[in-house]
């Protein structure tokens, strides 16, 4: 999956970590504690269920022959 000259899987979660946490940062200081709703692929789900991510519901080949949709929640309590 990483090619010489990539990000690189440490960095790819590194980035990805301080990414995250400036965007849910956002949400809480302007007090709007909306569900998050994203689509992703099974690709992903285990880096959204790092940030608290619950998959809601799986469409297989939603995005195209091998790559299933995922729906996923994250709730702000």
């Amino acid at each position: 999956m990483f090619h010489q000259g990539s990000l690189g899987h440490r960095r790819l979660i590194s980035v990805a970590d301080r990414f995250y946490e400036e965007i849910e940062s956002r949400i809480r200081t302007e007090g709007k504690m909306y569900d998050i709703h994203i689509s992703t692929t099974q690709l992903m789900e285990k880096l959204f269920n790092r940030y608290g991510f619950e998959t809601t519901s799986i469409v297989e080949d939603g995005f195209g022959e091998g790559l299933h949709q995922y729906d996923m929640v994250k709730a702000f309590r």
